[in-house]
């Protein structure tokens, strides 16, 4: 947000606490944000209007950077509270999640409610445009793509050096969406593979010449950044989803790093890197067609040089932050 025209708008943020211990309006509204966490896996932090009231209460746009966190603001918006601001949504999660038969119709129901409430949605696809309009019933012309974008002046390639590094993939995330599972079958021996992420990742058995480093320890960006930078390859494995887009930040940063990527196909994901040949795709839940792409960029020096320059030029024109403010300025004066 401080890419924004600062001429036009003043910008300010806030930063909701998450790992804190419940108490106060915390635990005050446990309840339903433990139910649709339960039943959505997308939890309910309405705690956080209370807890900002005035700061929210002392603008004119709101905007909202997930999911979870634009469907707290709207049950306020429901509730009839921030009348008159313009509550713009990021959306990434919610049109796959509700697709879950598990998922109760009267929940699918009540997210839609709130999100008709919004001024706008953000999407990070165009691929998802007519699902927000039969699914949800939002108005087409509410539903804004704007893709994601990365910080060049941080995630960048400046100091990166493979002479004295030993060789390693690397596989980041804590997306549920995330298939550490098929990525630890599919590794080819020999090939050292690094896995950052808060999730339980089974490496239990492991075939002769695998050499897996689990990291569940809290990195800083500066430490992730560095890890992209040394990494031969990254690959950011999902399971088959057919509306998010999962994994984008970590792709996008790894690549502004220049590292060669790999990860799953899907439509939202193909739809900002297959024209331009940015990244390898392979079958989602596949190991065999993981393993087969993983050997082959691999043992190609070439290739991943290729691909490296590629997708870091193509970040660098299409999805900086500076784009992404451009796209988002776009939504705040429709």
């Amino acid at each position: 947000m401080d890419w924004l025209n600062q001429e036009k708008y003043e910008v300010s943020s806030i930063n909701a606490p998450r790992r804190q211990r419940r108490s106060g309006y915390r635990l005050l509204f446990w309840a339903p944000d433990w139910f649709l966490a339960k039943t959505l896996r997308i939890g309910l932090p309405i705690e956080i209007y209370p807890m900002f009231r005035d700061q929210i209460n002392s603008v004119d746009h709101i905007v909202c950077a997930n999911d979870q966190i634009s469907l707290a603001i709207l049950w306020w918006r429901m509730l009839g509270k921030l009348n008159g601001k313009k509550i713009h949504c990021v959306v990434m999660s919610l049109p796959e999640r509700v697709k879950n038969p598990n998922v109760p119709k009267f929940v699918n129901a009540f997210v839609a409610h709130l999100l008709r409430h919004a001024y706008s949605i953000l999407t990070l696809s165009q691929a998802v445009r007519e699902e927000f309009q039969e699914v949800f019933g939002i108005v087409r012309s509410k539903i804004h793509p704007i893709y994601f974008g990365v910080d060049p002046d941080f995630w960048s390639t400046a100091t990166r050096d493979r002479a004295d590094n030993v060789p390693f993939a690397l596989a980041i995330g804590n997306d549920l969406n995330r298939d550490y599972e098929s990525l630890v079958r599919a590794l080819p021996s020999g090939i050292p593979l690094k896995i950052v992420t808060q999730q339980k990742v089974e490496v239990r058995g492991l075939e002769a010449g695998q050499n897996i480093q689990i990291m569940n320890e809290w990195l800083t960006n500066v430490e992730v950044r560095e890890l992209y930078r040394k990494a031969t390859l990254v690959i950011i494995p999902i399971k088959p989803v057919s509306s998010e887009s999962t994994g984008l930040s970590t792709i996008l940063q790894a690549m502004a790093c220049g590292a060669p990527v790999i990860t799953a196909d899907g439509r939202t994901i193909r739809e900002l890197f297959e024209a331009n040949g940015t990244c390898v795709f392979y079958k989602a839940g596949d190991s065999r067609d993981l393993a087969v792409q993983i050997r082959r960029l691999w043992n190609s020096s070439s290739e991943k040089e290729k691909l490296a320059r590629k997708a870091g030029k193509h970040v660098g024109e299409e999805f900086t932050s500076a784009k992404l403010a451009g796209r988002i300025s776009t939504a705040l004066s429709s």
